[in-house]
């Protein structure tokens, strides 16, 4: 079985982020539910840590996270 290098699994990472975006613009997932998946996800990035999307969505993550999500 062949391993991933880190570089192939950042991309992976990466490419997960871009799909949940996806999911949030065709309204397949609200943006609470996106957000907080992606924050999740944000050590796996490999970004700046001051990127200002990822510290946006941390902030919404953040503001609501006492807020229940609803998934149809």
């Amino acid at each position: 079985m062949e391993h991933s290098s880190h570089e192939e699994y950042v991309v992976q990472q990466r490419i997960k982020v871009a799909l949940i975006a996806s999911k949030i613009l065709s309204h397949e997932m609200t943006m609470l539910e996106g957000a907080r998946e992606i924050v999740a996800l944000r050590y796996e990035l490999e970004l700046d840590e001051m990127d200002k999307d990822i510290l946006d969505l941390v902030t919404i993550q953040s503001e609501t996270d006492s807020l229940p999500i609803w998934i149809s």
